[in-house]
């Protein structure tokens, strides 16, 4: 790691870009007495500004900061070297010392009984499997101030199946009371034309949504990012956060606002259906209604046997 930071340091940025101007957003004090200016920022605002051998003064973030890579710095050389040392003496005995050999067995048997540590470096993702309502989508449109794009879409899918029911409904009026083909014709394919463009309408909004709600959350993510301490980028892995600005990201786009497209358009289908040969035929919500209470009863023992499942 230290042979790439040089190179990057010295071969990229004070060699290949020494003619230019080089923002370095950065942590690592190796960067810092090359420099011509550094900004210290603290709580997402700068704090401190001036030069490396200015900005070393007692008590301020800047010098802890120095001393605390120096620290590390002294304390990593140092084991290593007794490590160095130790190796070399058994070596030059033939065979391990008793004593050396009494202290590892000993430090191997207080770490095993001891178990990981509870501070690590890198933290673990904390990951939840559950069923959490509709909490979820009520903060994704919230946050992202969806509530005129997901009325929309509602809206476009309503007059979308008013004008399928329409269509439907001219053909079987118009075989009964005879009239020409042109008008037949033409007039099914006026209400097909208007159908589809509440389709376009439906996919727009949800479209819309998606973008607003990527918008939010990704300003929200990169606000945190740069107001975060250092400690959070010293306990959380770069490719963790760009994982998150990306396939994460890609689910918001994507995957939420067609899904609540997907979800809004069959539930108002289905409803209308059933409206419509209840209308006709009354006798069909007898068997109607069981049949969506089973539905409701499934879903939920199936989702239940599939979180015990992930769970396992």
């Amino acid at each position: 790691m230290r042979t790439l930071l040089q190179f990057f340091s010295m071969d990229c940025v004070m060699t290949a870009l020494s003619e230019k101007t080089v923002v370095l957003v950065t942590h690592q004090v190796e960067f810092l007495t090359e420099t011509n200016r550094i900004l210290v920022m603290e709580g997402g605002q700068v704090k401190q500004q001036g030069k490396y051998a200015d900005l070393l003064e007692s008590g301020t973030a800047f010098e802890k900061l120095v001393s605390a890579h120096q620290s590390s710095i002294t304390a990593l050389d140092t084991t290593s070297q007794e490590n160095e040392v130790q190796g070399q003496q058994v070596l030059d005995g033939g065979i391990m010392p008793s004593a050396l050999l009494a202290t590892r067995q000993a430090s191997e048997i207080e770490v095993s009984t001891r178990g990981p540590s509870v501070a690590q470096l890198t933290e673990e993702e904390e990951k939840g499997i559950g069923n959490l309502g509709w909490k979820p989508y009520k903060d994704y449109v919230e946050v992202s101030k969806g509530v005129l794009p997901l009325c929309g879409m509602v809206t476009a899918q309503v007059l979308f199946t008013v004008f399928q029911i329409m269509s439907t409904y001219w053909l079987a009026v118009a075989i009964q009371i005879n009239v020409s083909n042109a008008l037949l014709v033409g007039a099914y394919s006026g209400i097909s034309i208007f159908s589809c463009c509440f389709a376009y309408l439906r996919s727009f909004f949800a479209a819309n949504l998606g973008l607003k709600a990527s918008k939010a959350f990704f300003t929200g993510l990169m606000d945190s990012v740069f107001k975060a301490p250092m400690s959070f980028f010293d306990s959380t892995p770069i490719g963790r956060i760009l994982t998150r600005a990306s396939s994460d990201l890609s689910i918001l786009d994507f995957d939420i606002p067609y899904s609540m497209a997907f979800v809004v358009t069959g539930g108002i289908e289905v409803v209308t259906t059933v409206l419509v040969m209840g209308t006709v035929t009354w006798q069909v919500l007898v068997v109607a209604i069981p049949v969506a209470i089973s539905m409701v009863y499934v879903q939920e023992v199936l989702r239940g046997l599939g979180q015990r499942a992930s769970q396992n």
